[in-house]
């Protein structure tokens, strides 16, 4: 995991410990009901794979 999902994940869990809303679309949610986004996790991985081969290919 990396700083970005750090710090969104503490984001979400500080609003949700003061709301009982979504931040994104103000419906019903708690705690429990996050859950990783697994496609989005693979494709920013693949995303960074790609671009430090690209980085040290150029370099």
């Amino acid at each position: 995991m990396d700083l970005m999902n750090i710090l969104i994940k503490k984001s979400i869990i500080a609003w949700l410990s003061e709301n009982t809303t979504s931040p994104l679309i103000r419906q019903p949610m708690h705690i429990d009901q996050l859950r990783p986004d697994r496609t989005i996790q693979a494709i920013c991985s693949a995303f960074r794979e790609l671009n430090s081969t690209s980085k040290s290919e150029n370099a």
